[in-house]
């Protein structure tokens, strides 16, 4: 129960607060309770390191054939590191909640709660079919929650846009895991052979790639503060952990060179639009869309270390960005230490990012480091930039701020320095060097040059808004042709045949997750 427990308490108390909503909206501790639970979500989690590896089989899901699914989680060297990441940040999520507008809100915590706890159970899959169920079940709460966030606003479409994409990506784990189950191996992501791995690594790239088709949500929305911090954050780690998941070399040398190609375009284009973002709200899935295209390419060069120290680097340094809004001089300087972070400098949580263990070429290389040192630019640009919020906040918000954002700092300098296999590691220091570098000196460019200055209204090009837009008009066609198809089938099931076509479904699918031969 150690695996679960963190993943519970959130699930739980998310599920107490709700309740507690509905039932008596003035119950006045809901903020104390979910620090409480969170806070001990947090202590389970740093107490479990000292047990990895640990495994667990869902005991609502057993099944004895060979090559049959067995829903099973596992907390290894490289998930560990995620968790805490994830949890982490839920809790400076409720800590800062005080110092922003809408407080109290117990709504916001329990969503946020929700996200994390879901997303920790992705973290913990270790077979397809169970990373297939946590997606689903975080993918329907992400699209629900933007449709409500967006009603009535164009952007809404979108949020189908999305759906439709995470689906692919559904059926992509699905095809791996009907291929490799076919010759009777184990089902979990270890024993993917050689030449199958494309499947699960389009299906994380995928995961990744459309999260900046929602944009950037309207100024008072609430999806542009902790909860669409959780949700955006919680998404990406859940896709992000398929990338360390992944055997090293089952992804074949010619498809693993495409990719990269593709990767570095797509991370020279996110680290542009990051630099050029008004805020770092505003330029938040692009930051996220930079770091994603250099996890990608870390797995595709044999290191799923590397892909696990962006993808802790960006919840831990990211989030801390993303939360800040009250103007405070020193904790905002503070912040700077995600740029440490993701600086790829020695003894960093990036610092073995560019280790290369696979035959991919280090000629593409410098350009992932022109995108860093545009990712790194933007991040110090955004930290440094005064805050709308003024600087007079009451003593105690503001302490409960800092203690909030100190929680992602610290973690950082944590995973730096102890708890897994990344931690105290020199890396590849020229890379390093180079990067902290350039950025300098792209920083002090920034106001001399008006091309790098950011312009709000004319932020996005015209050729990104007319490719968003061909995006949605897909995904809509996508969604209409699945509102057409499941039509079809409830007139099917509703007939008078309807009985019989259950039946055969029934053992159809039954016969295919337990993997038993008719």
């Amino acid at each position: 129960m150690l695996l679960l427990a963190p993943a519970l308490l959130l699930l739980l108390t998310a599920f107490a607060l709700a309740a507690l909503r509905m039932l008596r909206p003035q119950f006045r501790f809901g903020w104390l309770t979910a620090v409480a639970m969170t806070s001990a979500a947090w202590i389970i989690t740093c107490l479990s390191q000292s047990q990895l590896p640990l495994s667990q089989s869902l005991p609502f899901w057993r099944a004895e054939a060979p090559g049959a699914a067995s829903l099973q989680l596992s907390a290894v060297g490289l998930s560990w590191p995620y968790s805490l990441s994830l949890v982490s940040l839920v809790l400076a999520t409720l800590l800062t909640a005080p110092g922003r507008e809408g407080f109290p809100n117990t709504t916001r915590w329990a969503v946020s709660m929700g996200l994390a706890g879901l997303g920790l159970l992705a973290l913990a899959a270790n077979d397809p079919p169970t990373l297939v169920l946590v997606w689903a079940a975080l993918d329907l709460a992400e699209v629900g929650l933007l449709l409500k966030a967006l009603n009535g606003v164009p952007l809404s479409g979108r949020a189908v846009s999305v759906f439709s994409v995470r689906v692919v990506c559904i059926a992509l784990v699905l095809l791996e895991y009907v291929l490799g189950s076919r010759g009777g191996r184990a089902a979990d992501f270890a024993s993917v052979v050689s030449g199958e791995g494309w499947l699960l690594l389009a299906a994380a790239m995928l995961r990744l790639a459309v999260l900046p088709v929602g944009l950037v949500p309207p100024s008072e929305s609430s999806l542009r503060g902790g909860v669409g911090t959780t949700m955006q954050l919680a998404s990406a780690a859940a896709g992000l952990i398929l990338l360390s998941r992944i055997p090293p070399g089952s992804v074949a040398s010619p498809v693993a060179t495409i990719l990269l190609l593709v990767c570095a375009a797509g991370g020279l284009y996110s680290g542009w639009m990051w630099l050029r973002a008004p805020d770092q709200l505003t330029g938040r899935a692009f930051g996220i869309l930079c770091i994603a295209s250099m996890a990608v390419a870390a797995s595709l060069r044999g290191n799923p270390g590397g892909a696990t120290a962006w993808g802790t680097a960006l919840i831990l340094a990211g989030g801390a960005l993303f939360l800040s809004s009250v103007q405070h001089f020193w904790l905002n300087r503070a912040i700077l230490i995600g740029a440490w972070s993701l600086s790829s400098l020695p003894f960093t949580i990036t610092a073995t990012a560019w280790n290369n263990y696979s035959e991919a070429p280090d000629v593409i290389l410098p350009v992932f480091l022109v995108a860093q040192t545009l990712l790194l630019a933007g991040f110090i640009r955004h930290a440094i930039r005064p805050r709308q919020a003024p600087d007079t906040t009451p003593a105690r918000p503001v302490g409960l701020y800092a203690a909030g954002i100190g929680v992602l700092l610290l973690g950082q300098v944590f995973l730096a320095t102890w708890g897994w296999s990344g931690a105290l590691q020199p890396g590849v220091w020229p890379a390093g060097l180079a990067v902290a570098s350039m950025s300098l000196v792209l920083l002090w460019l920034t106001p001399r040059i008006p091309a790098l200055t950011p312009v709000p209204d004319l932020w996005l090009p015209a050729a990104w808004s007319k490719l968003v837009s061909s995006v949605e008009q897909e995904g809509q066609r996508v969604f209409d042709g699945m509102q057409r198809g499941a039509g079809t089938v409830a007139e099917l099931l509703e007939g008078e045949s309807g009985i019989i076509w259950s039946l055969l479904l029934l053992v159809l699918f039954v016969s295919l997750i337990v993997g038993r031969k008719p």
